[in-house]
């Protein structure tokens, strides 16, 4: 009886859709049935509509225009949606965590494992390590690969390493890693590892191992261990496809062996045998272990017209092979998708060029007020050939890769957002790459990232307009174009070096047309004289880069001073006004139509006098 009716529930939802009215449809994993109609808090679903695995009525479900999904607040939900929809620009679909109960709803990239762990009995029952009664063991439910997340009592694990890491979260730490030293030349491949530290092991010492590699450009890759010859200490892996950094010689770790486990939290997996091992606190011995088990938890590809609200979304994690990553992907021929105040934490993406949220072959893309914490081995907010994007808001801090990147975009707003904290390798807290066309970056801040920023202009040396505006941001740390430059419009930023021996901006023989005034600038890299186009006034420098010397033909341009001590006075000053009139920057009035909330205030300085930075002081 009850089901006929829930059945007759979803039958008017159904009419009321194809009538033209919205409907509102509820989603409670722990509560709900997929037999349900769906349609009110005492009826909800199981899953939501485009998740693979709903059924029944939640499965048969057809999202219209202005429809809302609305997920119960403070339950985890075990899943992820392909949604299989669009709205209409007066009618949008909206998926909200928010709005039905007071926690936000939580997307959980995990499954729960069963069983429970056990203490080693031996060396041998413990992959050979000395330390084994300090190591806990438990049988997997199902195949897991090493680089899906492991949780326990909620906490993230950390995949064993070695040499160990000082901080377990940048598994990329360079200065961890094992140097080959100058004769490497004879020692590694794309493939294979030879090292005499290695040697003399078990024959099956490094099954299930992984190498984490130093490759070009600038990346750590992982690649799972084929063989091991004990005799020469080889190890042979799957062959990776970037070039060896020839000039900066080999760097590379060892990953998910149990004998690399050290620490409390480190964990490593044997694939042959499904055995999970990790050295734990007692308190977490009992805890509930959960593995991700999923890749993304919103695929809007294709998708019109969406918002995406509310939610906390952790536990997602990709494989080294994946072809694909994010946890919100708004792939191609997506158009008008907010993304709004949400929370990520904890997922880990394992490739550096994909991110927690992506945008790539989009149009008309919102991304604003999100939170983007501790996700390791992933990107924060990526857009790729997309159009008419705009990055509002967001905070991203300690992200394994790239905090903010635009490649290739065109018609951009990135404004007023905090990222800090990216230590990883290609660790770039913003980067706008390969002809970005019509970009303003506005009243943002970046700090403990190395670099800051870093632009790049077209291909192949070729050098189109760009019309980058570059106003009123932060960036604490070295920031450098890569070339190829053109119409780029620096104003009334503060350029820190965050305490490196480095100039706090580079700049390229081969930049073009950049305009370079108001700014604060703890040491500037250009050529001497200024590369064609390049008019710089009004600059405040808190330290002179080695290029800055009237032995390089170096003057101090108009307006312009070099701070002779402290710079508190300076930086309270108001910032001139962006004057989008003038023939140089109207071309980005377009992007500036809305409302900006106030820019942050310039941070206070203390510089204790002029002093050299950069090389060849």
């Amino acid at each position: 009886m009850r089901r006929r009716a829930a059945l007759a529930a979803f039958l008017a939802a159904l009419l009321t859709a194809e009538a033209g009215q919205a409907a509102t449809y509820y989603v409670d994993f722990e509560a709900g049935s997929d037999a349900a109609s769906g349609t009110s808090t005492s009826e909800p679903w199981q899953h939501a509509p485009g998740d693979d695995n709903a059924t029944a009525n939640a499965r048969l479900a057809r999202l219209e225009p202005g429809d809302r999904v609305l997920f119960k607040g403070g339950v985890r939900y075990r899943g992820s949606i392909r949604v299989n929809a669009s709205g209409t620009s007066e009618r949008p679909i909206v998926f909200s965590g928010g709005m039905w109960g007071e926690a936000p709803a939580i997307i959980d990239g995990t499954e729960i494992e069963n069983g429970a762990w056990r203490p080693c009995r031996s060396t041998a029952d413990c992959k050979g390590h000395p330390r084994w009664a300090e190591i806990v063991t438990r049988d997997l439910d199902a195949d897991v690969e090493s680089m899906q997340s492991v949780f326990a009592g909620g906490r993230m694990l950390f995949l064993a390493q070695h040499p160990p890491l000082k901080d377990r979260f940048w598994h990329d730490d360079l200065w961890s890693f094992i140097d080959l030293g100058p004769a490497w030349l004879g020692l590694a491949t794309r493939s294979s590892i030879r090292d005499e530290r290695l040697a003399g092991e078990a024959a099956d010492a490094y099954d299930g191992a992984l190498v984490a590699l130093w490759v070009e450009p600038n990346r750590v890759v992982m690649s799972p261990v084929r063989a091991y010859e004990p005799a020469q200490g080889t190890l042979h892996f799957a062959e990776i496809a970037n070039p060896l950094p020839e000039k900066r010689g080999v760097r590379y770790a060892i990953m998910n062996r149990v004998a690399a486990i050290a620490r409390p939290l480190d964990y490593a997996i044997d694939p042959a045998t499904r055995r999970l091992f990790a050295m734990l606190p007692p308190e977490l011995r009992s805890a509930q272990v959960s593995i991700s088990q999923r890749r993304f938890a919103f695929d809007l590809t294709g998708r019109s017209h969406i918002v995406i609200e509310g939610f906390h979304v952790e536990g997602f994690a990709g494989r080294p092979d994946s072809a694909v990553e994010a946890v919100v992907n708004i792939g191609a021929g997506a158009k008008q998708i907010v993304v709004r105040d949400c929370s990520f934490e904890s997922n880990a993406l394992v490739r550096n060029v994909e991110a927690v949220i992506r945008i790539d072959g989009a149009d008309g893309i919102r991304v604003e007020r999100n939170r983007l914490r501790n996700n390791p081995k992933s990107s924060g907010i990526v857009a790729g050939r997309s159009r008419d994007i705009a990055i509002l808001g967001n905070l991203v801090e300690r992200a394994g890769l790239n905090g903010i990147r635009l490649i290739a975009v065109e018609n951009a707003l990135v404004a007023n957002n905090r990222v800090h904290e990216l230590r990883g390798v290609h660790g770039n807290g913003m980067s706008f790459y390969l002809e970005n066309r019509n970009v303003a970056v506005i009243g943002n801040r970046v700090s403990a990232a190395h670099p800051a920023m870093t632009m790049h202009g077209g291909r192949d040396g070729k050098l189109p307009r760009l019309d980058l505006l570059f106003y009123a941001n932060t960036f604490e740390g070295p920031s450098f174009s890569w070339g190829t430059l053109n119409g780029i419009h620096i104003l009334s930023n503060v350029f820190r070096n965050d305490g490196q021996a480095k100039a706090a901006l580079n700049l390229e023989p081969s930049d073009r047309a950049i305009i370079l005034s108001d700014n604060v600038i703890e040491g500037l890299v250009m050529t001497n004289p200024a590369p064609p186009g390049f008019r710089l006034f009004s600059n405040t420098y808190a330290a002179l880069s080695w290029s800055r010397s009237a032995k390089f033909g170096w003057k101090l341009e108009p307006g312009s001073r070099v701070l002779q001590g402290p710079l508190e006075v300076v930086s309270r000053k108001p910032r001139p006004a962006l004057d989008l009139s003038l023939p140089d920057l109207a071309v980005f009035a377009p992007l500036l139509r809305e409302p900006m909330p106030p820019l942050p205030r310039l941070p206070v300085m203390h510089v204790p006098g002029p002093k050299r930075v950069g090389a060849n002081q």
